[in-house]
């Protein structure tokens, strides 16, 4: 009897985990138009999402994406991903302001737990700190405001800052995060020629120092974390001409140390909406991209250590619909989740969009899982544009089908048992992206991954 290595049991484990995978495509629908401005996996598997509308909601999901329920809050939210956390015991802590900065929690069901306002002005940010309270970060008038709480949202203290020494400049923050020496970090726009600031405080909120940022490097910034080694990456758009989504990596004093551009989108968009550290290494990022000639699509990148992109995935694929991106986090399973706003061009809809993926970001609909469906059939060339030519080898296809990403057929061909030989598929004008292939041979389908540009 053959003996099997526990490297061989190890492989097929993780080859099981890999395409066991939960991966969709959701869209969810409200009486008025709501997006996913945050999104974090909870504890128990599903996903927690916070929707600006208005009314604001707060929108809990099953790991599927299924709706278990909604919560409308007491509070306006910000353009921010950054308001949104989960705590270690299962509840959910979200920041905004009512006139004045705002935070409240709930339970696990999303009933409120306390609530707490402060000074005039918005809370844009929220995170929690090692003391196990929360730092908020906001805006009033000019200023920087910061408010540092315990874990049931009372007050500690609160400062306010004038960015670079700048009294007479709106100053918008994005991002808080608490830093390996106690101290909170905060980035966010200035509405100025610098375009992006950093500042640092010590644990009491005393400033250490603050830095600017032109818009060769970047001319938003919507979201920061703490970077592998040491430092701060932050995430936007870089300009001056068409804007491209781009980051940057600071060391631990805000001096530059990289920062990349990726993809081109539309003049007045905000580039990449959300970065956050990946397992292992690296970051996931999500915002915008707009291919020459089409419209705006969700873009989901993975980047290395050294900001080099390892691949973009975009959504939706289809001309009719225009998406964006606002946030984006690792999954358990090692995927990611996606929420954002997609819109039909055509209806005029405009729903809450939401994308789980593999850890190589791809989804692959119900019934179209690739793993395990190997055919003899060889098709040609992929990527491919306007025809796609198939050799059937010696199977015998009766049905040849096009799905795009989200399961909808986009192509159907009845071959009637075509025997050995070739065939072309006329690609319809229009389709662009990823799609799944599926061949029919008698009762049993075969998937591939096919690429139309």
């Amino acid at each position: 009897m053959k003996r099997i290595s526990a490297t061989a049991i190890l492989v097929l484990i993780l080859c099981l985990a890999v395409h066991s995978q939960t991966t969709f495509i959701k869209t969810l629908s409200f009486p008025q138009n709501h997006d996913g401005y945050a999104v974090r996996p909870s504890f128990d598997g599903g996903y927690i999402i916070a929707s600006k509308g208005p009314p604001a909601l707060l929108i809990k999901t099953d790991a599927k994406g299924d709706t278990l329920w909604t919560r409308k809050l007491p509070m306006f939210l910000p353009y921010s991903e950054n308001m949104l956390l989960q705590t270690p015991d299962s509840g959910i802590v979200i920041c905004g302001g009512n006139g004045n900065m705002m935070v409240m929690k709930t339970g696990k069901n999303g009933d409120s737990l306390w609530s707490a306002s402060f000074q005039e002005g918005t809370a844009d940010a929220v995170e929690h700190t090692i003391d196990g309270g929360f730092i908020l970060a906001g805006s009033r008038y000019y200023e920087v405001f910061l408010v540092k709480t315990g874990p049931a949202g009372k007050l500690q203290w609160s400062k306010t800052y004038f960015p670079l020494n700048v009294t007479n400049v709106r100053t918008t923050p994005a991002s808080v995060k608490q830093t390996a020496d106690s101290g909170f970090v905060v980035a966010g726009n200035r509405w100025d020629t610098t375009s992006v600031f950093l500042m640092k405080t010590n644990k009491n909120g005393d400033l250490a120092w603050s830095k600017g940022y032109r818009n060769t490097i970047l001319l938003t910034c919507n979201s920061l974390c703490n970077a592998y080694g040491g430092g701060f990456i932050l995430a936007g758009g870089a300009g001056p001409a068409f804007i491209r989504t781009a980051i940057a990596k600071t060391d631990p004093a805000g001096t530059v140390v990289w920062n990349k551009s990726y993809s081109r989108t539309f003049m007045g968009s905000y580039g990449l909406m959300s970065v956050s550290p990946v397992n292992g290494g690296g970051y996931i990022a999500t915002g915008e991209m707009a291919p020459p000639g089409d419209n705006s699509q969700l873009s989901l990148v993975r980047i290395n250590e050294a900001g080099d992109s390892l691949w973009t995935r975009v959504f939706p694929n289809g001309y009719q619909y225009m998406a964006i991106g606002y946030s984006a986090r690792q999954t358990p399973d090692n995927g990611f989740i996606v929420s954002g706003n997609l819109i039909d061009i055509f209806s005029g809809t405009n729903q809450l969009y939401l994308v789980k993926t593999d850890a190589g970001g791809n989804v692959f609909p119900a019934g179209l899982d690739p793993a395990g469906t190997a055919s003899t059939a060889r098709f040609y060339p992929n990527p491919c544009h306007g025809t796609l030519t198939l050799e059937a080898g010696k199977e015998r296809i009766s049905r040849i089908e096009i799905f795009d990403m989200t399961g909808i057929c986009v192509v159907t061909r009845d071959c009637h048992d075509y025997p050995e030989g070739n065939t072309v598929i006329v690609i319809p004008p229009g389709l662009k992206g990823l799609y799944m292939l599926r061949l029919t041979t008698g009762d049993s389908p075969r998937v591939s991954k096919i690429s139309i540009y």
